[in-house]
């Protein structure tokens, strides 16, 4: 097992100074031990594409009236849209994966719930590789069912070794990304320190491993977890939670690149998948302030998930906490169907819209994505995006919206 330890790198001696191709002018490449270093320190969002949504949807998917019993969604977990035009929706609820032609006619459903060919105990997310191969990932980490294009089931694989807790991804060329740190994926480390732990204030370690088609796991990198905070005496008063706006781990990936990113700084590593750096990619944005709104709706929100009989609890841990002055420097990383690499903006509190830098697989930043702040991206084309939306019964709907790139026809 290889394990990579991320250090500080030093030593930067800058060696050119070029947009490459579609860059916006100011981007700076630099150079330290065979690693590429680009800074777009220098760029302003005014200088920048301006990539939006079409004003309205190009296809709908949803019911509210119970007539199609397809499009009554629970817990969207992954959408894709296929070469033809038509659509994959990942149903975490049903454990299914139903297509829809371009129009939006339901075609089929395959999988389901089970333990039997093509179907799943969970459904965590949809992968699409080589082409058009589905992957539906179940739980544990490792298995998952794999479909054709046509939705003819193809196998199930069994990929280990299986964490509790754990999810992943599978990557292009078949292999399973993983992290110890997701979804709050700590195995006993959070129970542990909850029952015996010294400190109130707790940021677990984690790992972002990858493994091979043989099972072979490669340990790419180490990781830190959320900052929790805890109160209270285990099996009395105990409360234990992540701390508002808390700094974490993102992870994102194309094709030969898997990008991590620490949301205290504003730098994205690109790995290649043996996890050695390739590519350092900075940026410059101003800080988003942590306001009294923002407060209000985390103590809400903290409250609303905690059982009546633990609420006091809830509260004495949210008196003695303390917020951050600004948020962290970005929310989280995603990549197009072209590879390139999207960091999420924190929006201001009540914002109708979001930002989504993007830079090309150069590193080079190039254009700025704007979106309804109400809607989950699924997917981004090269000249659509599929999102999650919810009505205000919590109703789950698949919009696909036109992507409008500045100076394109």
């Amino acid at each position: 097992m290889t394990r990579w330890i991320y250090g500080f790198l030093a030593g930067i001696a800058v060696t050119a100074a070029c947009g490459g191709s579609g860059a916006v002018p100011g981007a700076v490449v630099r150079d330290s031990a065979g690693i590429t270093i680009v800074d777009n320190s220098a760029i302003g969002l005014d200088d920048l594409e301006a990539w939006t949504l079409s004003p309205s949807p190009t296809l709908e998917l949803g019911s509210l009236d119970g007539r199609e019993i397809a499009e009554q969604f629970n817990s969207i977990v992954g959408a894709t849209r296929l070469r033809d035009g038509s659509v994959v929706v990942a149903d975490g609820g049903s454990r299914e994966l139903r297509f829809f032609d371009r129009h939006g006619a339901h075609q089929q459903t395959v999988g389901g719930s089970g333990e039997g060919p093509g179907e799943l105990g969970r459904l965590f997310s949809l992968d699409r590789i080589r082409g058009d191969t589905l992957v539906a990932n179940d739980w544990p980490v490792g298995h998952a069912a794999w479909f054709t294009v046509d939705g003819a089931f193809v196998f199930n694989s069994m990929l280990g070794p299986y964490w509790p807790g754990l999810t992943g991804h599978f990557l292009r060329d078949g292999s399973l990304l993983a992290d110890t740190y997701g979804r709050s994926s700590y195995g006993n480390e959070i129970e542990t320190w909850a029952v015996s732990g010294r400190e109130d204030y707790f940021r677990p370690d984690g790992w972002i491993v990858r493994a091979l088609r043989d099972s072979t796991v490669d340990t790419l990198r180490s990781v830190v977890g959320e900052e929790w905070f805890r109160r209270g005496v285990w099996r009395q008063d105990l409360w234990i939670q992540a701390l508002p706006f808390a700094h974490n781990t993102k992870v994102a990936w194309n094709a030969d690149r898997i990008f991590v990113g620490e949301t205290e700084r504003r730098q994205i590593e690109a790995l290649d998948y043996a996890g050695k750096i390739a590519m350092l990619i900075r940026w410059l944005s101003d800080p988003v302030p942590v306001t009294a709104d923002d407060r209000r709706r985390f103590e809400r929100f903290s409250l609303d998930r905690a059982r009546a009989n633990r609420q006091a609890h809830v509260r004495r841990w949210l008196d003695v906490i303390s917020y951050p002055e600004a948020k962290p420097t970005f929310k989280d990383l995603t990549t197009d169907r072209s590879g390139r690499l999207l960091v999420r903006n924190w929006e201001a509190f009540d914002g109708e819209t979001v930002d989504w830098l993007v830079f090309g697989t150069n590193g080079h930043l190039v254009a700025n994505l704007t979106v309804p702040s109400d809607v989950l991206l699924l997917e981004i084309g090269d000249d659509y995006v599929i999102c999650v939306w919810k009505d205000e019964l919590d109703v789950e709907f698949v919009k696909v919206y036109g992507l409008n790139k500045e100076g394109e026809t």
